[in-house]
């Protein structure tokens, strides 16, 4: 299993760095970037700077740490800091000293559903201080972004949109979950999967996770449902292709302690009682 790559937002990455010259330009700051929230950890996503590298791409930090969390604890959706090194919120973090930055504007940056991407930020070394023009101004490029950002996610999605239960033999089905576990297709899962359990009258079914991408290696809710309501069926449940990351990150999980695990394909038919065997070669 994988987090979440650059990969998965391409586009927003290739449009972002034409954005970021026009912002710089407009606001006469330096450094333009997008911190991706992931966890409890920012992540500079992309970045660019014009004159001198402040932020270096890449860079990541703790969220109470970072000066994100202020932009997205606000109840006026941006925060601002002339000087950095003055303003009360941000002259004792550590961030502070170590950028050696002054001139700080952030705003949210949201998908279409306004669910939480990250931020997106300018920073200069110099003392900024910011028009209400200004503000309106970034966010509105923020709201730009965003739409690049459902569209990289839909493209995401679209690529794992099938969800083929394959059966194996009487009373044994394998269901290979491939992809990003949204809301919508959570409800076509758990859908698919009771239906096949109950017209096949399944034994057994083994859900294949090694294609699974997650999150912070987060265990999806609507797969621990899914197994519950299957084994409410009467059908047993066994996973395979769990990472070692996630393993051992969900491994008190009270949920899951009930349900068989095995290291591959072969060894979760086993399980259900089935055998792969080769005939020997004939002389």
């Amino acid at each position: 299993m994988n987090n979440l790559t650059q990969g998965e937002f391409s586009s927003l990455h290739v449009v972002s760095q034409r954005v970021f010259k026009l912002i710089a330009q407009e606001l006469d700051m330096n450094s333009v970037y997008i911190v991706k929230k992931n966890g409890d950890q920012m992540h500079v996503f992309s970045v660019y700077n014009r004159d001198i590298e402040i932020v270096p791409e890449g860079f990541q930090v703790p969220y109470q740490e970072a000066y994100c969390s202020h932009v997205l604890s606000s109840g006026s959706g941006d925060f601002q800091a002339g000087d950095l090194r003055g303003n009360e919120s941000t002259r004792e973090m550590d961030i502070t000293e170590e950028l050696d930055a002054r001139g700080f504007l952030g705003v949210p940056l949201c998908n279409r559903s306004g669910e939480v991407f990250g931020t997106l930020c300018a920073l200069d070394k110099e003392e900024k201080y910011f028009s209400n023009k200004d503000i309106s101004y970034l966010k509105a490029m923020a709201e730009l972004l965003s739409h690049i950002i459902e569209l990289d996610e839909t493209k995401v999605n679209l690529s794992y949109l099938n969800l083929p239960v394959i059966p194996i033999t009487e009373g044994v089905a394998v269901l290979p979950v491939q992809g990003i576990i949204d809301e919508k297709r959570a409800e076509k899962l758990m859908e698919e999967m009771l239906k096949e359990t109950a017209e096949r009258q399944l034994d057994y079914v083994i859900l294949d996770l090694s294609g699974l991408v997650t999150i912070n290696e987060q265990f999806p809710d609507v797969l621990i449902r899914l197994i519950q309501a299957v084994n409410l069926m009467g059908a047993g449940t066994v996973l395979t292709g769990i990472s070692p990351q996630t393993a051992m990150h969900q491994r008190d999980n009270d949920m899951l302690k009930d349900t068989q695990a095995a290291p591959n394909l072969e060894a979760a038919l086993k399980m259900a009682g089935l055998y792969i065997s080769k005939e020997a070669d004939q002389a």
